[in-house]
């Protein structure tokens, strides 16, 4: 892990709500987010990962192709329950969503139990879409402005994602 020198560590005890209180785990888990976010990025989006790479059918099935099997939706069953999980609260589910579009991707993250190509398209969507606006509050300041602490979890599915999504891609070749 990276340690940070005084004069950050003292922006960001400032600047940021609870930050004395973030733990190095925790502060671990962020930067390891933000750097396999880019992997991700480069490799699945010609470095534009967007609602609009989402929203898309034909091309996500020849950009994530890879992806639409049962041992990737294995891997991301665990990171999936959680989702659904946290996001069924109404006000959470709002604020993930906010004014950005989105809304109708997270129907995706209801269990079916489905192994049809379809289903595994909404649901690898729906959890990509959660990992892309985690990305997008990390990066955009939404986390900074209301705390990182309730967020432990969200990063720790979040990099489970992108490591099975890499995973998978490193398989297909």
């Amino acid at each position: 892990m990276t340690e940070f020198s005084d004069e950050t560590q003292e922006n960001l005890a400032h600047f940021i709500h609870g930050w004395c209180d973030v733990t190095p785990e925790l502060q671990k888990r962020i930067e390891e987010f933000s750097l396999l976010w880019q992997v991700f990025e480069w490799q699945f989006a010609n470095k534009h990962f967007g609602l609009a790479k989402l929203e898309q059918s034909g091309p996500f099935e020849e950009a994530f192709g890879c992806l639409l099997n049962i041992a990737f939706q294995a891997d991301i069953e665990s990171a999936r329950s959680y989702f659904e999980q946290r996001y069924t609260d109404d006000q959470r589910r709002q604020n993930l969503v906010m004014d950005n579009g989105g809304a109708d991707l997270l129907g995706g993250l209801k269990e079916s139990g489905s192994t049809e190509t379809g289903e595994q398209i909404a649901r690898t969507k729906a959890i990509l879409y959660v990992v892309f606006r985690l990305r997008n509050n990390l990066f955009h300041g939404a986390k900074a402005a209301y705390g990182y602490l309730e967020q432990d979890e969200n990063f720790r599915n979040a990099i489970s994602v992108l490591n099975a999504v890499l995973r998978a891609k490193k398989r297909a070749g």
